[in-house]
Order: C-alpha cells, then sequence, then structure tokens
C-alpha cells in the first residue's frame, strides 16, 4: 500500500468510527420510552435496566471509536501530511509503542503538562456530549426505576411489600446506574496535543536512529 492509497483508506476509516456516534445514543435513550408500555406482564419492570446497560456499552464502544479516529487523525496529520519519508500505519504504530515503553517519565509529564491545554476542542466537546447524553438518559431511567418502585402495581399486601420481581428489577437498575456513573468518569482521557507531541517525538527519535 502506498502514502496515497493509505490516507485514502484511514480517512474512510475515521469517517466510519465517527459515524452515528450522537445519533445512536440518543436512539439508544428513545427507545426505551415506547418499550415500557408494550408488556403489562411485569417484564417492563427490567426495560430501565437493559436500557441502561446499552446506555453503558454504548458509551464504552462509542467513545473507544472516537479515540480511535484521534489516534488517526494524528498519524495523518503528522505523519502522512507533514513528513517527507512514508511510514505506514501499521509501522508507525510498532515505533510509537517502543517510544512510549522506553520514555515512560517523559511521557507522563506530556500528559500532565497537556491535560488542560486548550487544543483540545472538537474532540473534547464530542467526548463531553456524548457523556453528557448518557448520563441525563441514565438519570431518566432510574427516576422510571424508582417510580415503579413505589408505583401501586409494585406493592401488595399489609405493609406494601415490593413484589420480588419489582425488587429484583429495581436494584439491578440502582446497581447498573451506578456503574454507568462510574463508567462516563472512567472512559475517554484521550488528549489530542499530547498524543502529537508523541507522534514528533517518534519521528524525531526515528530520525536520529537513521542518522
Amino acid at each position: 500500500m502506498n502514502k496515497q492509497t493509505e490516507y485514502l483508506v484511514l480517512n474512510n476509516q475515521i469517517l466510519e468510527y465517527e459515524r452515528y456516534a450522537f445519533e445512536r445514543t440518543l436512539l439508544i435513550g428513545f427507545i426505551g420510552f415506547p418499550c415500557l408500555g408494550i408488556i403489562d406482564n411485569g417484564f417492563y419492570y427490567w426495560i430501565p435496566f437493559f436500557i441502561m446497560l446499552l446506555l453503558i456499552f454504548n458509551l464504552s464502544y462509542t467513545i473507544g471509536n472516537l479515540e480511535k479516529a484521534i489516534d488517526l487523525k494524528v498519524y495523518l496529520q503528522k505523519v502522512l501530511e507533514t513528513d517527507k519519508s512514508y511510514i505506514s500505519w501499521a509501522k508507525f504504530l510498532i515505533l510509537r509503542e517502543n517510544y512510549i515503553t522506553n520514555n515512560k517519565k517523559i511521557v507522563n509529564e506530556i500528559f500532565i503538562k497537556e491535560e488542560y491545554s486548550e487544543g483540545v476542542t472538537i474532540e473534547e466537546r464530542q467526548f463531553k456530549l456524548i457523556k453528557t447524553m448518557t448520563i441525563i438518559f441514565l438519570i431518566l431511567y432510574l427516576v422510571i426505576v424508582i417510580i415503579f418502585m413505589n408505583s401501586q402495581s409494585s406493592t401488595t399486601g399489609y405493609g406494601q411489600k415490593l413484589l420480588p420481581i419489582v425488587l429484583a428489577g429495581g436494584l439491578l437498575g440502582i446497581a447498573t446506574f451506578v456503574i454507568g456513573i462510574i463508567q462516563v468518569f472512567i472512559v475517554g482521557d484521550i488528549n489530542i496535543v499530547a498524543e502529537k507531541i508523541i507522534t514528533e517525538n517518534t519521528l524525531n527519535e526515528m530520525k536520529q536512529v537513521k542518522s
């Protein structure tokens, strides 16, 4: 594969990684609401739990794809568009991994220094928007779980005890919500400015070895 072909292939891959990032999150969030009234036999108590699971999976999947897209963008900008010598994506990944392994202290210092860099603009907004939408939907479905657990149909007999199916679905829903909120703050800590610096350092190290 030559330089021009790889550029086109990777650019299409970036578009694929970024495709439907926001739309997919919205679809999962809204699709659960009409499902709540479809089956009135107790199963609807579990729907908020399933939707929250989907939201958590989608968050990790979408953020992971966006991180891959950022890596490819850095490679296109700093290697294929800037550097005169052609280095394939596969070879560059090996070189960068070797640089990171051999210079852990320098890499950590770069990330700390660029943690709040103003250069992280579009990507930062993408990550924040998807995370915000996920939090909003998780909260909405948690509210639904609480409403179900406190509804007349979820209690029976003297003392208004929760039905087992409602209790199980409610506890799973609450636990899933907590896991989802934690997940929101764990995924997506990539810094494109730091990635660019690391790429530049990798290329400079390679040139020094050649010379």
